[in-house]
């Protein structure tokens, strides 16, 4: 179960890096590509930085 949530949670990732890129590119609108990229940083800071 927790290889098939991690494989959600990349293709969720994914879809918002290629939605943050299309909207840059077609429309100009850089909030959404900032927003995923600070959140994809503060996620892999607080959860794949994590001592196990």
């Amino acid at each position: 179960m927790n290889f098939f949530l991690a494989m959600l949670a990349w293709l969720a990732i994914s879809f918002l890096f290629g939605l943050g890129i299309w909207l840059m590119a077609v429309k100009g609108i850089f909030w959404v590509l900032a927003l995923v990229t600070i959140g994809f940083t503060v996620a892999v800071w607080k959860i794949g930085c994590q001592a196990h």
